[in-house]
């Protein structure tokens, strides 16, 4: 499926093509926010070779008039290496062959992930039980190191590079240099710029499912682990897979271990809550332990929900 990069019949050329693979789902306001990156990204550099949005093969962003020369990459070096190697080779300029047309042009990385990963198999080889990166999480895991995102030297900022921006006053950039992005802003209210740094919260980069629902949570088979949307309870959770929940098997889950294997915990705590054990959502107050993992000081059970957490839940088949 990786070499269908071929040319298109149309009357009209796009300026742009986006890789895409089929097992993944655009995010709510992806588009938006895939305008807003290309924008901002066309303002640092004019001459972009790539736009990277999400991970592997999936969410890179081409200019029409250089899928030939990848066309030509990806064919001769398809027994070499993996497609999503040589697409970051390709757009870097890391080797002699590809140097010169990537050459004074730059890549560019978004700070969050537009798109969710249905389900947890992949052609590549990977741990059985593997991170699932959340939509508007930080775009840093799956990558080669040189193609994530960095905050160390884009703090306040949501592209990377970013050297330009610092050079930069009004009316280059208008206030705040980045957005400020929020599973609350997705259902109802479009996306805008927040100009007091101090009201912006920690960005999700937690793998805490959004409160839309998401259909991977429909697949899941009796005796996995299952991550609750927030503010859902186990039984509410096992029900919409059309399991039940295992109560009996709850006290498994209920450890630091298995809530680092499904979620991106800053912390593991011990806690007490009918909740518990789950990941407290990065939005929630200060006082209420945003990012951290909170491992149940008591007996775990079906029912309990709160709406800053997310649940993890064990489910068996329905009787």
């Amino acid at each position: 499926k990786y070499m269908m990069l071929m040319p298109c019949v149309c009357t009209r050329r796009a300026k742009y093509t986006m890789l895409m693979e089929d097992d993944w789902l655009l995010c709510p306001n992806g588009l938006t926010s895939l305008v807003y990156f290309i924008d901002k990204a066309t303002r640092y550099d004019r001459e972009w070779i790539a736009l990277r949005v999400s991970y592997g093969f999936n969410g890179v962003v081409l200019r029409d008039a250089d899928l030939p020369s990848l066309q030509r990459h990806l064919a001769k070096h398809a027994a070499r290496r993996p497609p999503d190697h040589l697409l970051f080779e390709w757009f870097s300029g890391e080797r002699d062959d590809t140097r010169k047309h990537a050459f004074n042009r730059s890549y560019r990385i978004f700070r969050h992930n537009l798109f969710y990963h249905i389900g947890q198999v992949s052609t590549l080889a990977q741990p059985a039980r593997r991170f699932t990166p959340g939509c508007y999480s930080l775009l840093y895991d799956w990558l080669l190191p040189k193609e994530v995102f960095n905050r160390e030297e884009c703090p306040e900022d949501d592209v990377w590079p970013c050297t330009e921006s610092a050079r930069q006053r009004p009316p280059f950039f208008q206030e705040a240099p980045r957005l400020q992005w929020s599973a609350l802003e997705w259902a109802d209210r479009e996306l805008k710029p927040v100009n007091d740094p101090a009201a912006r919260r920690s960005e999700r980069q937690a793998a805490a499912l959004p409160t839309a629902p998401i259909p991977l949570r429909a697949a899941a088979r009796e005796g996995e682990g299952l991550v609750a949307a927030r503010g859902e309870s186990c039984s509410q959770a096992c029900s919409k897979a059309g399991l039940s929940c295992d109560e009996a098997a709850l006290p498994g889950l209920n450890g630091c271990r298995a809530l680092r294997a499904h979620f991106q915990c800053e912390a593991c705590d011990n806690s007490v809550g009918a909740d518990q054990p789950a990941f407290v959502a990065l939005d929630a107050p200060i006082e209420s332990r945003p990012g951290s993992c909170l491992v149940n000081s008591k007996t775990p059970h079906c029912e309990g929900s709160h709406p800053l957490t997310s649940r993890l839940c064990q489910c068996r088949t329905a009787r």
